[in-house]
This record gives structure tokens, C-alpha cells and sequence, in this order.
């Protein structure tokens, strides 16, 4: 017999687990930061009843982005669905997951991370999608007008300057 009896748990067991919600507030932040305000994220939590006692069972988390200087118009990048019990597994709805032919729909499903390391890897690529990038690049572009816009003493000034004449 034995003297010890070894763990069978899972080496990847720690005390510093990260559940979404923290993990999407930190990057709407950074995203503020590397935007210098110009693009903002917010994230939106909802609860879903679908049990006839109303009882919370499932939590939506939103990611949108806005440009303060665009009267805030928002775009949603990104939703991230788990039980109110359980943040993990959490699977997350973002356009680049989307399949691009019609026909993959009936195979298809959003990616799912079961633990924060999963969930950090959906979520770079998600951030760093060309679709997020662009976006962003023009709502900075859109905000950077507008700003350019209201210093200018005529309505005119960036038409006269986006196309000069050729003398």
C-alpha cells in the first residue's frame, strides 16, 4: 500500500482563474487607452429567464464600440453567452467566426472556451480581426474629421483640402 496517494487533478487547476466579464472590461479599457478616447468600448451584461419561475439561467455580455465625437453611435463586435452559474464554458459570437459559405451554417458553431485560456485566445482573435480592425480604423478616422471639421473657419475646408485643384 501506498504511503501517499498522488493528485489526479488536472495540472491546469489555479487559484487566479479570470472570468470573462473581467477579461472584457480590461480590454475595453486598453482599447480606450491605445484609442486615446477616440473609440470607446462598453460592455453590456444581460440575464435571460427561460424557466417558468423566471430564474436567471443564462448571461449575455455585449461588446460594443463607440466614438464619443460621432454622438455614439455603437457597433457590436462581439457577444459572449454562459449559465449564471458556470462563466466557463462561455462561447462567443463574433463575425469572424461566421462562415462564409451559407451551407457550413448547418455544421457550424460559435467558439467555445472552456477555461481562461481558451477565452483569451477567441478573444485576440476576435479583437485583431480584420473586421474589428477595420472598424476601428474608421470610427478614428470619422472622429479625427470631425475634429478637423470643427476647426476649421468654412464648412468647405476639407473638400478644398481632400481635393486640391491642380493649377
Amino acid at each position: 500500500m501506498a504511503d501517499t496517494i498522488p493528485s489526479l487533478w488536472s495540472d491546469d487547476i489555479s487559484n487566479d482563474v479570470l472570468p470573462p466579464l473581467a477579461i472584457l472590461h480590461a480590454q475595453a479599457e486598453l482599447l480606450a487607452q491605445i484609442t486615446k478616447g477616440l473609440v470607446e468600448a462598453e460592455v453590456i451584461t444581460e440575464y435571460d429567464s427561460t424557466v417558468e419561475d423566471g430564474s436567471i439561467q443564462h448571461v449575455q455580455h455585449h461588446v460594443e464600440l463607440t466614438a464619443p465625437a460621432l454622438n455614439a453611435a455603437r457597433y457590436r463586435i462581439l457577444t459572449v453567452y454562459h449559465k449564471r452559474e458556470l462563466v466557463y464554458p462561455a462561447s462567443v459570437e463574433a463575425e469572424c467566426f461566421e462562415p462564409s459559405d451559407y451551407d457550413d451554417y448547418e455544421s457550424f458553431s460559435w467558439p467555445e472556451a472552456l477555461r481562461e485560456e481558451d477565452f483569451l485566445k477567441i478573444m485576440k482573435t476576435t479583437l485583431r480581426s480584420k473586421k474589428v480592425t477595420s472598424l476601428i480604423h474608421s470610427l478614428i478616422a470619422r472622429s479625427n474629421e470631425q475634429r478637423y471639421l470643427a476647426g476649421r473657419p468654412a464648412a468647405d475646408a476639407l473638400s478644398k483640402k481632400l481635393n486640391p485643384k491642380v493649377e
